[in-house]
């Protein structure tokens, strides 16, 4: 039954999400099975659905790489997992300090609206610049965009940050001007925004 119409959405199953092939050797080598498009389908799909017995550390990145494969359906099924990952997934692997970017920015994606877990991804360090610009851009949440705000460090690196905000129809005035402030006392000036 699963050859049925549920078919149409393979060219571009992951709509916004940035995908971007794990560093190798980044899935432990005891689970990397289950993400080698070389490995029998079934494997791969049960991985694809978090139905494979794998702890969520090596299991949430094995859904992020699926999400790649080559056999449409099963990466249509890693998006679909992946994009709705509970919190008892996410937070083993939210925890770690030494995620890799790719990760980092597909969660800022992801959880642009699930506050306790978006606050740990913007506190990440290693969190690219792009993805806090897309959160900025899209969070609906006021808590989010203040953490957003907050961080100073990189409002002045990536002024594509201020831009998301200003384009976020949930951002207050207030927060816009906090943003656009703090980057006029640091002698930054952005030409195609009026607020400056």
């Amino acid at each position: 039954m699963s050859d049925q119409p549920q078919a149409p959405a393979p060219v571009d199953t992951a709509g916004d999400l940035p995908l971007e092939p794990l560093p190798p050797g980044y899935i432990p080598e005891q689970f990397a099975k289950s993400a080698d498009p070389s490995s029998p389908p079934p494997m791969r799909m049960m991985a694809a659905r978090a139905m494979a017995p794998i702890p969520p550390k090596a299991l949430v990145p094995i859904i992020y790489q699926l999400m790649m494969d080559p056999e449409p359906k099963i990466a249509a099924a890693a998006v679909k997992t992946f994009r709705s990952l509970d919190d008892k997934m996410l937070a083993p692997v939210i925890q770690d300090h030494d995620l890799p970017p790719q990760l980092l920015d597909a969660f800022c994606h992801t959880l642009v609206d699930k506050f306790g877990m978006i606050e740990k991804v913007l506190l990440n360090r290693g969190t690219p610049d792009q993805g806090f610009v897309y959160v900025a851009e899209h969070a609906t949440d006021e808590r989010v965009i203040n953490v957003v705000v907050e961080n100073q460090e990189r409002l002045l690196r990536d002024h594509d940050i201020v831009r998301g905000l200003k384009k976020n129809p949930k951002a207050r005035r207030s927060d816009l001007d906090r943003a656009i402030d703090f980057l006029v006392r640091e002698g930054v000036f952005l030409e195609d925004l009026a607020e400056f």
